[in-house]
């Protein structure tokens, strides 16, 4: 029996290179290292990222209470005492390691920018974390009458040269610059308006004076006054201002409490001067900002100079009897920038410069 040819075939065999799938390891086991790395600082990142928003939003939260807190201080402060331009900056360190800088710039005499900026320097991370918080704070003083450069709740008399004008001229000593867009106002608001007995006043008013009512405008500017500890009892001798009111060149807020207060001296005062009881002025008196006289006011031995705005309230002025005795050496220019300064030392903040209210509303 035949059997069938088998067809053999050769094979050839490769012998294995030594090596040759080494580098495929390496590389894949470097591709898997670099896969891990770029994970684990994705993940540091974002931890870091973490951290970093935490703490800008602690930040945000620390310079808006430290923006409250200044606002709930501003009492206390004494920018208020600074010229139009200053700035104050106040930096700190809190129990949390956050540094905190106040920064105060007074750009109008009843403006303020504040500006709280907070920070944190995590010692892991070489990138500070920061936050800023800037707010406008308008400051609001008590209800005052001022319709007029002079406001007399009773009679004026007036003797040549007086000198009351309404008109906010410009002045190159202004704080607030040579710059005027304020309107004029009125000379005088009072009930009647005469020369003195003594001579003639050949520089009154023609136009009628209006009759205002100054209200508790007093009762006001002695609680500001009382809040700051700025009354002063006086005794009815005659004396000059105090020397610390007089020397300093900022704006100050100060009330003179006595039944008749006898200025004399030379003296050159700055803000908002109250005197709780008659003021007769002997020497030369040079005011500028706002001077308040609840009783009245006698000027006809001295010289009276002011630059803003002056209000004579009358108490204890018998019906029929002048409440305000000009002399011939009184000069009072309604002075709008002065008179903002004097009110700003018993301004207090508010967060809108106006308010609207419809008709009928109180």
């Amino acid at each position: 029996m035949n059997r069938p040819a088998i067809a053999s075939k050769a094979y050839h065999v490769v012998p294995l290179r030594p090596g040759f799938t080494l580098p495929f390891v390496v590389i894949a086991l470097a591709a898997v290292g670099i896969l891990a790395m770029t994970f684990g600082t994705v993940t540091l990142r974002d931890v870091a990222a973490a951290d970093r928003a935490t703490h800008a939003q602690r930040l945000a939260l620390t310079a808006q209470a430290s923006l409250a807190q200044t606002v709930h201080q501003w009492r206390s402060d004494s920018l208020w005492t600074r010229d139009l331009t200053t700035t104050i900056t106040q930096a700190s360190v809190l129990a949390s390691g956050d540094h905190v800088a106040i920064e105060r710039h007074r750009t109008h005499p009843l403006s303020v920018t504040v500006r709280a900026m907070a920070s944190f320097r995590d010692p892991r991370h070489p990138i500070a974390v920061r936050r800023e918080v800037r707010q406008v704070i308008w400051l609001a003083s008590p209800a005052v009458p001022l319709f007029a450069a002079m406001t007399v709740q009773g009679s004026i008399t007036g003797l040549d040269p007086t000198l009351v004008t309404g008109v906010d001229l410009v002045d190159t000593q202004s704080p607030c610059g040579p710059e005027r867009d304020t309107l004029s106002v009125a000379a005088f608001a009072a009930h009647t308006v005469q020369a003195d007995s003594a001579g003639l006043w050949t520089l009154m008013p023609v136009t009628p004076p209006t009759p205002v009512d100054s209200g508790d405008t007093f009762g006001a500017l002695r609680s500001a006054a009382l809040s700051l500890g700025r009354v002063i009892p006086r005794s009815v001798d005659p004396a000059p201002l105090p020397a610390a009111e007089t020397s300093s060149p900022n704006w100050h807020l100060l009330s003179l409490q006595g039944p008749l207060v006898h200025l004399t001296g030379t003296d050159r005062y700055r803000g908002l001067l109250v005197i709780d009881g008659d003021l007769a002025v002997t020497g030369a008196l040079t005011v500028e900002g706002l001077l308040f006289v609840r009783g009245a006011l006698d000027a006809r031995h001295g010289q009276l100079t002011v630059q803003g705005s002056v209000i004579v309230q009358g108490v204890g002025v018998a019906p029929g009897n002048t409440a305000a005795r000009l002399g011939s050496a009184t000069r009072v220019q309604f002075d709008r920038c002065r008179l903002d300064m004097a009110l700003a030392t018993i301004a207090v903040p508010r967060s809108a410069p106006f308010q609207l209210r419809t008709l009928g509303a109180p």
